[in-house]
């Protein structure tokens, strides 16, 4: 297991669906992701390709259900680490029926991705008002890790001009079990000609310092959960 091992940060693109674009009401592609080593501000350290991640998923319920759809997905970090997801279609009504997905490798389950109902929380783990609640679980159902996306920050209350320096990056804080602020995944603005004319995202990932391999790969799996959740992946 040495795809990840000494790997602090990463970055990760979503492949542009350029026929969405011109037929939103009537095409919805299944998601790919590519994933690669960066540095502290999210560079790429090699063009090369560290790892992808490519959905299956039935047409006709990624057409209609979108963000809610059920889909499995499948996850190579450079030849090494195979992980696979299963999210189960659920409709969110309050605290009802909250959307989940299920992580899996070739050597058992790792574990499990939790959203909570924001309205349920007086208020969010990262100490204000919240856009997102997510709880990283192991295989044996313990919170590791708590991702919270407060929305007081400049790329949430300033959206529209994400191009600029302070708004390109929108933060959601790893907390540990203890809510000590431990990592960050942060949702970057994309090229211009993407952000206008695709739903492509891109994201940033710092994992906390005493993550294995088997937690980096629950965080990365909690990361594109969030693009469905929020972005409309």
């Amino acid at each position: 297991m040495s795809g990840l091992d000494n790997v602090d940060y990463l970055l990760i693109e979503q492949r542009p669906d350029w026929l969405e674009c011109f037929c939103p009401a009537c095409c919805e592609i299944a998601n790919e992701y590519n994933i690669y080593i960066s540095d502290a501000e999210f560079n790429k350290k090699d063009l090369r390709e560290h790892g992808k991640m490519v959905e299956a998923s039935n047409c006709l319920c990624r057409l209609c259900c979108r963000w809610m759809r059920s889909f499995n997905m499948e996850v190579a970090i450079d030849g090494t680490e195979r992980t696979h997801t299963d999210r189960p279609f659920k409709c969110p009504m309050a605290c009802l029926c909250r959307p989940i997905i299920n992580v899996n490798s070739n050597r058992g389950e790792l574990g499990q991705v939790f959203q909570h109902y924001i309205w349920c929380l007086p208020c969010c783990r990262g100490g204000c008002c919240s856009m997102q609640e997510i709880d990283v679980k192991d295989a044996s159902g313990n919170v590791i890790y708590m991702i919270s996306g407060p929305c007081c920050q400049a790329g949430v209350l300033c959206m529209c001009v994400g191009c600029l320096g302070p708004c390109k990056k929108i933060e959601y804080k790893i907390l540990d079990a203890n809510k000590e602020h431990v990592g960050s995944v942060y949702r970057i603005y994309n090229d211009i000609m993407l952000a206008i004319y695709t739903r492509a995202d891109k994201f940033g990932i710092k994992f906390p310092a005493d993550a294995d391999v088997e937690k980096k790969l629950l965080i990365i799996h909690a990361t594109i959960f969030l693009d469905y959740l929020q972005w409309g992946a």
